[in-house]
């Protein structure tokens, strides 16, 4: 429960000092890089300590209100918001028009995509069942190429809905009498 009150107070505290906020993320957002990618190395270390050292179950192994899956939060939120900070530096004059149009649409989507992102990790979940593998280190490997195409038909899926009525609704952006006349 004190994790997700410290986020409320976190980003409450933010909002009220935003400009301290922001300088601060600025200042010390390579240091926030090196210890995201720190702390990803280290989820992955927990994951393994608490199955062969602790001997949890896979759901216990995988819980998030865990200490330090906590301080891998704090950290990663914070470069995320350099990244949002950078994108919106760059986006003006020195990123191409696709990509600030992918991430326009994005922005418009990204409720459809975690509302509709079940279909996309069930398919996930049913491709990597067929698939034959003899140990966990594949596994590891192409879970980033797993995240981004599961990230990607997310992505389309809830694109669709947007685009096609009547199916707005489901990714809670309903299109309207007046906009289907257009």
């Amino acid at each position: 429960m004190f994790v997700y009150q410290f986020y409320f107070i976190m980003g409450g505290y933010a909002a009220i000092h935003y400009q301290e906020f922001v300088a601060f993320i600025r200042k010390w957002h390579a240091w926030l890089g090196r210890a995201s990618l720190i702390c990803a190395c280290g989820t992955v270390l927990l994951y393994f300590y608490n199955v062969n050292i602790l001997h949890l179950t896979l759901n216990k192994a995988e819980e998030v209100h865990q200490p330090f899956i906590f301080i891998y939060d704090i950290v990663i939120i914070g470069y995320i918001i350099w990244l949002g900070l950078r994108y919106a530096d760059l986006r003006k004059d020195r990123l191409p028009k696709f990509a600030t149009t992918f991430v326009g649409i994005g922005a418009k989507i990204s409720f459809g995509i975690y509302l509709s992102q079940t279909l996309p990790l069930a398919l996930m979940f049913v491709l990597l069942s067929i698939l034959p593998f003899d140990n966990n280190w594949f596994l590891l490997i192409i879970l980033p190429f797993v995240y981004v195409l599961t990230a990607l038909m997310g992505y389309t899926l809830s694109y669709f809905f947007y685009k096609v009525p009547p199916f707005g609704f489901l990714i809670g952006r309903p299109q309207t009498l007046r906009k289907l006349a257009k």
